[in-house]
């Protein structure tokens, strides 16, 4: 019997957008063959030893770097002569800081460009005269190398051979370069996309990981980064970027940002409230983005979900005071002609940063003035084409990479103390949680959200482990009840077993077989300590744990977790990129230097016959990257995330190296014959490959860069057992030391704790540690916050940014004094004498039960602390007290607050009468000195009595284990 069937649909196939044009061009071989006769020309006239002018040899070094290295785009030839002042040693790369199109900041792009052997050899042999002084030949930076480029020309006699400008120039190279490069790669060499390069300490860690945990971290300069062509893709992961500071808003729109501020928990519903709310004076255009806000943003229309709150604000943010500062109280609505609103989004566009940021502000004006045209019927704009943006962005990207080691050691420190904060069962979900994120490439709150069912055997695959011969496992990245995904290009299949380690994926599968039998259900959570009330809670504060550990392992405190993904990322495309050269291009010695990347490294050429299989390709390579991190488009991955790109640019124009007979090969290195062909090593320069080619010229310019002398070998670095504690270092200032010795002292009193581990761990004698532990004995009780639970830190070492501040200013001045003295107490070594009976004596005077509060009998001793306050400019909040002496043969009362007046340089001491008495058989009394705060002219913020802890515990740690400074002193005192 025949029905009737209704099925949906739900997503309509639609053709696909036209391939892009060739490259390949009529005109573009034309150009590439008009500049043949120069490259020929030029190849041979780069031997020539004769004198050059400063403006022709600036000329052929320019000219070498357009031909040979990749550098096509004018304003990198203009950054050239700067970088080559501060270039590294052995010149493998030069920095060149590009400026940004802001003209409101002086913002620099750094841009890593590796030369070519022949450049780097051009760069070297002048580096031992000089570079000269760059000629300023015309003002317009292309008119600019080109005439340097015909100054070259025109003194080895080959300028006919020069086109009429350097366009053309440039589009013959470009052209040249889509025969030896993928399409991705000259487009990066061609600026088409932003500059991705790593900043200096990220590329640092490529050549040397770090190897130890480091307790204050480095300050890094960073300038605000520019978000992707589609903010809503990665908002999950990322910071909110501010496009216009909240506070030049208007005091409603803040009230409104702090409505979206709120929280995730019924955002639509606090929105429908503030609307409700009657505020008279409401700005039109406040009213309006609120609107906007709740029938738009927050609501589910056909082919589009609510957006998550930190995109609303995003969205919010990015034209909220744009518009609301331009309008006042015009009301939008009620604008008569399209010119009108054009003039609005344009005069709102025009106050950007940069073009990335632009597009930005132009999508939610387009969303926003759709609304207006469908609810108030205004005239449509879409025919002035306000919001379509054209243009490269030139903003800085949110660089960064991490190493196998860092990774891993990383790992390792959130094993080791992460247990002392939680139980075994959440640092294992941790762990596998981070490892998601390097080797898979999630995002956090698709790690978190996976089920039991998202990991899946190949059918006829046995779910036995065996490392030699893992099986063939996928995870499925999918919508679920737990969490939903970004974009529907979210949901994307990954080949555990090719992309993780073994290790890494022998620790993930023996998770989901233990969850497993905890609950059997496909849809229980992979990870159940992050979910709460049936959803993924990414919010949750134990997952900055593996933020903090890599932060600390790498001192990088720009690092996030989304950073794993941008390592991710980048690690595939090298691995793909490797995978596919067969043998025909090197790696130096130098890059990824550890057994652990090398390993991975010698991996390459399965992962992409695994990923893509065996057939030569030069554009599903970086498409297979796009789609593996679930991006919708190859343009965000290719505009943020490719970290590595100019390093895999600069092993690519080995290829482009011409090849020079050995008469010419000595000329250009200054090398005899003999001496190039025991470099060569047996290498038969005729029949050598390209990558053999490149990696001779390498060595050639290696021995230059190294003025003569043999290279510098890179050993690779022994395997790190990651299983071992973690050595800590203090890098930070004189308190972070002290803290970084009071960390080891704390972990010596967990129970069943080891010295020995903790001396190495720190790099601290075990006889020290016990000295420091009979001291700790010695303090008065109260003294130091000790926590009774043994799974915190036996000492809590947190200080508040105030407490902090007071400690580090004590230091300093206690430094200070020692190294130079107080004329007001005599020589320098009476100086030093002082501090040590300082230190020593606090414990002994300190009262316990207060902040700061300190009672002698000695005169000395009094006198020490108000000098010890007036250094610290505290002494105007010090209030003197005197309680009498009792007993038998005293001077009067009178005589001894006499005593204690002069003695005291003639301040205030107060008497005890008002107080009660304690017994005290002091001959003259004693004084009590206690500190208010309210009474100082010194600036402290905030002015409460809490933050003299600082100078308490600073005092106490000094006196149990002193602390290293500049000149050797503040040592642990006897």
């Amino acid at each position: 019997m025949l029905g009737k069937f209704v099925i949906p649909i739900p997503y309509v196939p639609a053709p696909l957008p036209p391939s892009p044009m060739s490259p390949l061009q009529h005109n573009n071989i034309l150009a590439m063959a008009g500049i043949r006769p120069l490259l020929t020309a030029f190849s041979e006239s780069i031997v020539d030893a004769k004198v050059l002018s400063p403006a022709a040899w600036w000329g052929k070094a320019l000219l070498s770097a357009m031909s040979y290295g990749g550098l096509i785009k004018t304003s990198f030839l203009m950054a050239l002569p700067d970088a080559l002042k501060r270039a590294e040693p052995l010149m493998r790369w030069l920095e060149l800081h590009l400026p940004t199109q802001n003209q409101n900041t002086n913002t620099r792009i750094m841009r890593r460009w590796f030369p070519d052997p022949v450049s780097r050899m051009i760069f070297c042999k002048q580096r031992i005269h000089g570079f000269p002084e760059l000629p300023i030949l015309d003002r317009i930076a292309s008119h600019q190398v080109y005439k340097l480029i015909r100054a070259y020309a025109r003194e080895q006699g080959f300028d006919h051979y020069l086109p009429n400008g350097i366009k053309e120039i440039a589009t013959g190279l470009k052209t040249r370069l889509h025969y030896h490069f993928p399409p991705w790669l000259v487009s990066y060499a061609n600026d088409d996309y932003p500059n991705t390069s790593l900043p200096d300490w990220s590329w640092q860690h490529v050549l040397k990981p770090p190897t130890y945990y480091v307790t204050s971290l480095t300050s890094r300069l960073v300038y605000p980064a520019s978000p992707g062509p589609n903010p809503d893709d990665e908002s999950d992961d990322n910071d909110d970027r501010h496009s216009n500071e909240l506070t030049e808003w208007p005091a409603q729109l803040k009230e409104l940002a702090t409505v979206i501020h709120g929280g995730h928990a019924n955002l639509a519903g606090r929105i429908d409230t503030w609307r409700a709310t009657v505020i008279p004076d409401r700005l039109p255009s406040v009213s309006l983005i609120g609107e906007w806000v709740a029938e738009v943003l927050l609501k589910k229309g056909r082919g589009r979900r609510p957006k998550k709150r930190r995109t609303v604000y995003q969205m919010v943010n990015c034209i909220g005071g744009r518009l609301v500062g331009q309008l006042g109280r015009m009301d939008l609505t009620r604008l008569d002609t399209a010119s009108a609103y054009v003039e609005i989004y344009q005069n709102a566009l025009e106050d950007t940063p940069s073009i990335l940021t632009r597009r930005k502000v132009a999508r939610s004006l387009n969303s926003l003035h759709d609304y207006l045209v469908k609810t108030y019927q205004v005239p449509p704009v879409s025919e002035s084409g306000i919001f379509v943006i054209s243009g490269r962005g030139q903003g800085k990207v949110d660089a960064n990479f991490i190493g196998l080691d860092t990774f891993f050691s990383a790992l390792n420190w959130l094993r080791q103390e992460g247990k002392q904060k939680f139980s075994q069962k959440v640092v294992n979900q941790l762990e596998l949680i981070g490892s998601l994120g390097y080797f898979c490439g999630l995002r956090r709150s698709e790690a978190i959200g996976l089920t039991l069912g998202d990991i899946e055997y190949a059918q006829g695959q046995s779910q036995l482990f065996e490392k030699n011969n893992p099986p063939d496992v996928w995870l499925e990245v999918s919508q679920n009840a737990l969490r939903g995904l970004k974009t529907r290009a979210g949901h994307r299949m990954l080949p555990l077993s090719l992309l993780m380690t073994p290790i890494e994926l022998e620790k993930i599968l023996h998770w989901h077989k233990t969850r497993r039998t905890e609950d059997p259900r496909p849809s229980a959570p992979l990870f159940p300590d992050f979910i709460v009330n049936g959803h993924a809670n990414d919010t949750d504060p134990r997952l900055d744990w593996i933020t903090k550990s890599l932060q600390h392992i790498a001192d990088d405190e720009t690092l996030r977790f989304h950073h794993l993904r941008h390592s991710f990322a980048s690690w595939l495309t090298l691995l793909l990129w490797y995978g596919e050269q067969n043998g025909d291009v090197s790696l130096p010695d130098w890059f990824l230097p550890t057994r652990h990347d090398q390993k991975r490294i010698q991996m390459s050429g399965i992962i992409r016959q695994g990923l893509i299989g065996k057939a030569p390709t030069n554009r599903r390579t970086m498409l297979q990257v796009s789609a593996l991190m679930g991006h919708q488009g190859l343009d965000i991955t290719l505009t943020s995330y490719i970290h590595l790109a100019d390093f895999i640019l600069g092993r690519m124009v080995h290829r482009l190296v011409p090849r020079l007979t050995d008469k010419q090969l000595s000329d250009l290195s200054g090398y005899s014959v003999s001496n190039l062909y025991a470099l060569a090593s047996g290498l038969n320069w005729k029949t050598a490959s390209s990558a053999q080619w490149g990696q001779f010229l390498e060595k050639i310019a290696d021995q230059m860069a190294n003025e003569g002398k043999h290279k510098k070998v890179v050993t690779v670095k022994s395997t790190v057992n990651f299983y071992k504690p973690i050595a800590i270092k203090s890098t930070g200032n004189q308190l972070d030391r002290l803290l970084h010795r009071a960390q080891a002292l704390g972990k010596s009193l967990w129970p069943n704790t080891e010295l020995q581990d903790i001396s190495a761990q720190y790099g601290i004698d075990q006889s020290e540690l016990l000295l420091w532990i009979n001291r700790l004995s010695t303090l008065p009780s109260g003294i130091l916050n000790i926590p009774t639970n043994h799974l915190q830190q036996s000492l809590d070492l947190k200080l508040g940014p105030a407490m902090r501040k007071l400690a580090i200013k004590m230091l300093d001045t206690l430094t200070d004094l020692h190294d130079r003295g107080d004329p007001l107490i005599g020589k320098r070594a009476a100086t030093q004498k002082h501090i040590q009976a300082l230190i020593e004596e606090f414990p002994l005077i300190w009262i316990p039960g207060t902040y700061l509060t300190v009672k002698t009998a000695s005169l000395p001793q009094a006198k020490r602390w108000l000098w010890f306050l007036t250094h610290l400019e505290l002494a105007d909040a010090a209030t003197i007290t005197h309680e009498k002496g009792t007993g038998k043969s005293v001077p009067s009362k009178a005589a001894q607050l006499d005593y204690w007046t002069k003695g005291l340089s003639n301040r205030t001491v107060i008497s005890s009468d008002s107080i009660p008495c304690q017994t005290n058989s002091a001959t003259r009394g004693s004084v009590q000195i206690n500190l208010n705060l309210q009474r100082t002219n010194t600036p402290l913020n905030p002015k409460k009595i809490t933050v003299l802890y600082g100078i308490r515990f600073t005092l106490a740690i000094l006196r149990v284990v002193g602390i290293q400074t500049r000149s050797d002193i503040l040592w642990p005192f006897p």
